[in-house]
């Protein structure tokens, strides 16, 4: 009586094992599905790894952006002076750096919105 209950048990547990297989194939799917959208949607750049980045120059709070900017600076001032700029030197060069792309936006979004004005005035003046 009790071999047919052993082959019972056998049964649901192999029954168990190829549905957890099943499942794992398509945990396994899903996953290389996701990691290949992230890829396309979201790659990752190497410049950019933060620990890569904060090794480099002692900043470890930067985007991608700011990253490339701060590592053009450090490798340019190694170059031109053989200095290694510090993390407060690199914060001033950065800040600045935003200054003044900030005012060139400032200054050409100006020049767009006065050149939109005497376009819209030569359009609404009356014709002679």
């Amino acid at each position: 009586m009790r071999l047919p209950r052993l082959f019972g048990v056998g049964f649901v547990l192999r029954r168990i094992v190829r549905e957890l297989s099943g499942v794992r194939e398509q945990m396994t799917r899903q996953n290389d599905l996701l990691q290949r959208m992230a890829d396309t949607f979201a790659p990752v750049d190497p410049i950019t790894n933060p620990k890569e980045v904060a090794a480099l120059t002692g900043v470890d709070y930067l985007d991608a952006t700011e990253a490339g900017i701060v590592l053009d600076f450090v490798e340019r001032t190694r170059r031109e002076t053989g200095h290694e700029p510090e993390g407060e030197e690199i914060l001033t060069y950065l800040a600045d750096e935003k200054t003044i792309d900030l005012q060139t936006r400032l200054r050409a979004r100006d020049a767009e919105i006065m050149q939109h004005m005497a376009d819209r005035a030569a359009r609404l003046e009356p014709q002679r």
